[in-house]
Parts: structure tokens; C-alpha cells; sequence
């Protein structure tokens, strides 16, 4: 809730202070702009860490409980491997059948796993998130002269 009402506050401090709305606009497209660049090096990142990884047989375990999400556990070898994305909740039962499956295992500080739904997300991240922050710019450059 909070994500939503201090913008607004300080768009509307910003309007009492004489900014124009105009400006109000260019500095939401640029904050759009830092969002989808930042998601796209979040992607890139997960991309390498996949990349990095060692194929492995593993059996979901369990999900641990967070906060705010789930997250699947799966055990290989006797070590346990929390997968990097949290778990989804509607296509729980399609997604995660139990049973040996071959996935990605990195072993560290922190042993992570990365199933094919995670690849999935990795890879529509790494598509979507280039062509969000291109079409934004275009957008924001094609009107600039507002």
C-alpha cells in the first residue's frame, strides 16, 4: 500500500511546488524505464546462475513456508536445494509432481535449484523484459518533444 501512496503524495507535492504535469509524465516514463532495465539485468542474472548450474536428478521434498510464498524443496544426494523462484500456487499439482526429475543443482552457501518452470520464467524474463524496456523507450523518445 505504501508503494502506491507515497508517489502519489509526492506527485502531488511536486504539482503544489509548479512542477508540470508534463515533467510529472517524463519522470514516470523514466522510472518505468529503470524498472524494466533493472528487471532485465534481474533475468540476465538468473540466466547466468542457470547457466552456471549442474543437471542433476532431485525429488521435490517439500515447500517451506515464507512470509509471503511458498518455496520448493527438492533433496538430491541427501542435500537439500531451494528453488530460486517461489512456488506457484494455482498449477501447484501440474507443476510440481512428485517423483525423481532431472533439474538444474548448484551446490554453495546457499544450494538453489532450478526446475523447468523456473527456466520457463528465465527464459519469458529474458524475452519480455528487453522488449518491454525498447518499446518504452521508443515510446518515451517518440514523444519527448511534448
Amino acid at each position: 500500500m505504501e508503494i502506491i501512496i507515497i508517489p502519489v503524495i509526492a506527485a502531488a507535492l511536486l504539482l503544489i511546488l509548479g512542477v508540470s504535469g508534463i515533467t510529472l509524465l517524463k519522470l514516470l516514463y523514466f522510472s518505468m524505464l529503470l524498472i524494466l532495465l533493472l528487471m532485465t539485468v534481474f533475468f540476465i542474472g538468473c540466466a547466468i546462475l542457470a547457466l552456471t548450474c549442474k543437471r542433476g536428478e532431485a525429488e521435490l521434498s517439500r515447500f517451506e513456508k515464507h512470509d509471503k510464498f511458498d518455496t520448493a524443496v527438492y533433496i538430491s544426494n541427501g542435500e537439500e536445494y531451494r528453488n530460486i523462484f517461489p512456488a506457484e500456487n494455482i498449477l501447484r499439482d501440474k507443476i510440481y509432481s512428485p517423483g525423481v526429475r532431472k533439474i538444474l543443482l548448484k551446490s554453495g552457501r546457499r544450494p538453489l535449484a532450478v526446475d523447468r518452470h523456473s527456466l520457463v520464467i528465465i527464459i519469458s524474463g529474458l524475452i519480455l523484459s528487453p522488449l518491454s524496456f525498447a518499446i518504452t523507450y521508443v515510446f518515451l523518445i517518440s514523444g519527448i518533444t511534448v
